[in-house]
């Protein structure tokens, strides 16, 4: 069982936890658990809302919770996961714009830009050169010679 599976079968079993207490309950790293929760709710599979303490409080997301949208919008969120599954970061970014300013609905509105700015997040992430550093040396002679003087 994956630590993902694990975390969807406690939060079925005890609805309304914290991260914390899923954690725990669940025997999940503390560094996994927040962007473990966070990918769960943009993708629709658990809902979360304030609880005690201002603490979030996550449960699995039932078929009322999910937005009623227009075949518009819906279009364009199909879209936008799928350049997401590819790590086309900027390209859904742009695509989750489009979802938003296609609808009315707010929750829908809400989701779209949640996504969007995760998007944006992805996709400001710097490129690692693995041959080295991408940095040149150059020398010039003839400014090289001003030491001598």
């Amino acid at each position: 069982m994956n630590i993902r599976e694990k975390a969807l079968e406690f939060i079925s079993k005890n609805p309304g936890s914290t991260a914390r207490q899923i954690a725990c309950g669940a025997d999940i790293p503390g560094r996994v658990i927040l962007s473990l929760l966070n990918e769960l709710f943009l993708t629709d599979v658990v809902v979360r809302a304030r609880g005690g303490r201002s603490a979030l409080a996550y449960r699995i997301a039932e078929p009322s919770d999910i937005p009623a949208v227009n075949d518009e919008y819906e279009k364009h969120r199909v879209m936008a996961i799928g350049l997401e599954q590819k790590k086309l970061w900027r390209r859904a970014a742009g695509v989750w714009a489009l979802a938003m300013d296609s609808t009315r609905n707010e929750t829908a509105r809400a989701n779209a830009i949640e996504r969007r700015k995760r998007c944006i997040t992805h996709g400001r992430m710097p490129r690692l050169y693995s041959e080295g550093s991408s940095i040149s040396v150059a020398s010039v002679p003839e400014l090289d010679n001003w030491r001598d003087f």
